[in-house]
């Protein structure tokens, strides 16, 4: 190699797992990061003020893992110090209940390789119930990174699921990592400032399990990560005006995205009357057949409600 030729990358991993109250499922977590075909470099277990002291399911991994505990502040918090903690290149963030497809760090890897201009890479995922949890894997056979199109496209539907996402660590403390205001859509909110400093791709083939369990921060949170995900765009558009200006038409479209989302959640619990509101909202900003259809239908089950009454 000539001296003035820049040194290849070594692509060195850090895996960041918060932990809050989740000492059952983090055994299966570290099973999934050390089976991966490309081994992380560092495993950095963040707990997050948890009761069940989860530092006892390490068991067999005890010895290969950097765990550390605070006290409550949220996962953003958690995974901004596991960061800190990270001495790679790249870092993957996976949640303590989820898991991943042995070839996921190998793939994405591979990924940056390709396309060493990337920021962030993420994957399809699947979200499964606590007892499908052992469904077989999908073939994994991606077709090559994928990349946005443009930061429009990525404003328009930024919800990268966070255990899917590896991100290099010099952009990550650029932007100054999650926001730990946030309780919820701190991922969506960095997502967005990350792709606006550069190139975004994900793998199109289902790389991570996502197990949806009642006590997640997401149903915990219940409608407050509608009002952080419209908070997340207000925020985003007040501080680049000139993205706003330019692209309106993507502005519409994610807010109504979450107005829609909030109102079809709220039909699917039988709440009419928010839903009818919610979807109203959505139709605001942009017009469209899905939140027009799902309106029409809440104003009948709050009919069908009142009837009952």
């Amino acid at each position: 190699m000539s001296a003035d030729q820049p040194p290849v990358p070594r692509w060195s991993i850090a895996v960041v797992i918060p932990v809050f109250n989740s000492a059952g499922t983090l055994s299966r977590a570290l099973q999934s990061v050390f089976a991966q075909t490309r081994s992380p470099a560092q495993v950095i277990v963040i707990d997050d003020g948890s009761s069940d002291n989860p530092q006892t399911a390490l068991g067999e991994f005890s010895d290969r893992v950097i765990y550390k505990s605070q006290a409550n502040a949220g996962a953003a918090a958690a995974r901004n110090r596991g960061v800190a903690l990270a001495d790679t290149d790249l870092i993957a963030f996976l949640d303590a209940d989820d898991f991943w497809h042995p070839s996921k760090l190998e793939l994405q890897v591979a990924g940056f390789e390709q396309h060493p201009d990337l920021l962030v890479c993420c994957t399809d995922y699947r979200c499964l119930s606590p007892t499908q949890a052992h469904a077989p894997w999908p073939p994994a056979r991606p077709a090559g990174v994928l990349r946005f199109g443009s930061f429009a496209q990525l404003f328009s539907r930024p919800y990268l699921a966070t255990p899917t996402v590896i991100v290099k660590k010099t952009a990550f403390e650029l932007v100054g990592g999650f926001r730990e205001q946030f309780r919820t859509a701190e991922d969506v909110d960095l997502w967005l400032r990350l792709g606006w400093l550069g190139p975004v791709g994900w793998l199109s083939c289902v790389l991570t399990t996502v197990v949806a369990t009642p006590d997640s921060t997401t149903a915990r949170h219940k409608e407050g990560v509608f009002r952080d995900n419209l908070k997340v765009i207000a925020d985003f558009v007040g501080t680049h005006p000139e993205f706003a200006a330019t692209h309106q038409r993507a502005v519409r479209y994610a807010y109504a995205k979450v107005y829609e989302d909030w109102g079809s959640g709220a039909l699917a619990r039988g709440d009419g009357p928010t839903a009818r509101i919610k979807l109203f909202e959505s139709l605001a900003w942009r017009i469209a057949f899905r939140p027009a259809l799902l309106w029409a239908k809440s104003l009948w089950v709050s009919a069908v409600s009142s009837l009952h009454k």
